[in-house]
């Protein structure tokens, strides 16, 4: 039958088992035709049991291929998340560090991408807070000398009556050393000035 098809052109395999063989086998015909006329057929055929063993051992061939396919991807996927979470992982230990009061703390990156940009703006915000913060530092001992050197007595207090600061001009006025968190009627008591505060 396959030479028959083969013949009016067409190619179809056929199974069915050999006599001759014994055994069952696969047929295909093909036609070799010249200014579209068939002039020759040739007909191959192929035992099934061969087939079988080939397709099991193609089959065997593409689970190993899949296998170290997925192997491949795994150790990709890993350099890859690696490579992204490193980064991460260094924005966040310097951002702790910041937050802990280490203004020194800078963060570089290799690779020129989002990231860097990310690191670059947290390197810019660590050197204006430290600069902010010296600023304010400086300010602040300005104040307590100016504070310190008053011959006026100076005293702070909070709506609760909690001293936030005085200077030594004050404390020679009350004749002892006024302390911070303490309320102004533990240091020194005057009926006037309780009505003044309040």
């Amino acid at each position: 039958p396959e030479v028959l098809q083969a013949i009016r052109g067409e190619v179809k395999d056929f199974t069915r088992y050999s006599s001759t063989m014994k055994e069952k086998m696969l047929y295909v015909a093909f036609p070799m035709a010249n200014r579209g006329e068939t002039f020759l057929v040739v007909r191959l055929s192929l035992y099934i049991s061969e087939i079988s063993e080939l397709m099991d051992e193609l089959k065997w061939k593409f689970l190993l291929a899949l296998i170290a396919l997925f192997i491949l991807a795994l150790i990709m996927a890993w350099f890859f998340s690696r490579n992204i979470s490193r980064p991460v992982q260094e924005i966040v230990e310097a951002t702790r560090a910041f937050a802990n009061g280490d203004f020194d703390i800078k963060v570089y990156l290799r690779k020129k991408d989002e990231l860097a940009e990310v690191a670059a703006s947290f390197n810019n915000m660590v050197e204006r807070q430290k600069q902010m913060f010296n600023e304010l530092s400086q300010n602040r001992e300005e104040l307590k000398a100016i504070i310190s050197s008053m011959q006026e007595g100076l005293l702070v207090i909070n709506r609760s009556g909690e001293i936030v600061l005085c200077n030594k001009s004050f404390n020679k006025i009350i004749g002892k050393e006024c302390g911070k968190n303490q309320h102004y009627w533990e240091v020194f008591r005057i009926n006037d000035f309780e009505t003044y505060v309040k």
